[in-house]
């Protein structure tokens, strides 16, 4: 079984028990960012999050999170795959349904509303994700 994923983080804002973390956007680390895709990565804002936490951090501290794999690639799933589903299947039945002489018209406009209820049922679904779990202060030389 492969171990979750840990990433740093950084406090940028801490209120009421939730903080608004930064995440650096890596790629992989196969090739040492020489590749375009870490070019790519390495030139975008870091992502934000905000997560419960227990205890007051301050702002700029540094944070490790753990990510569940799995929940990683249900989020991916969900996120990608069922609106591109959708999106051909509302196509699909935009096809036959609305037939000539609005076959063109009636493909595109089931792919229209097969994907904006794709985005919808998948942003409706996305809190049955579990949140990320917050792991341990982080103190440098502390990398595994």
């Amino acid at each position: 079984m492969k171990a979750p994923s840990l990433n740093v983080a950084t406090v940028i804002a801490w209120q009421d028990g939730q903080a608004r973390l930064a995440l650096p956007r890596d790629a992989c680390a196969g090739c040492g960012k020489r590749c375009g895709i870490g070019h790519l990565a390495a030139s975008r804002a870091p992502a934000e999050m905000t997560l419960p936490v227990g205890e007051k951090l301050t702002i700029g501290q540094q944070i490790e999170v753990q990510f569940d794999d799995r929940d990683l690639l249900r989020a991916a799933l969900l996120g990608y795959l069922l609106p591109a589903t959708l999106l051909v299947l509302g196509a699909i039945a935009g096809h036959i349904l609305l037939e000539a002489p609005l076959n063109d018209a009636g493909t595109a406009l089931g792919a229209l509303a097969g994907l904006t209820f794709g985005l919808r049922l998948a942003r409706r679904l996305t809190p049955c994700l579990r949140q990320p779990r917050l792991i341990f202060p982080f103190r440098a030389g502390d990398m595994r």
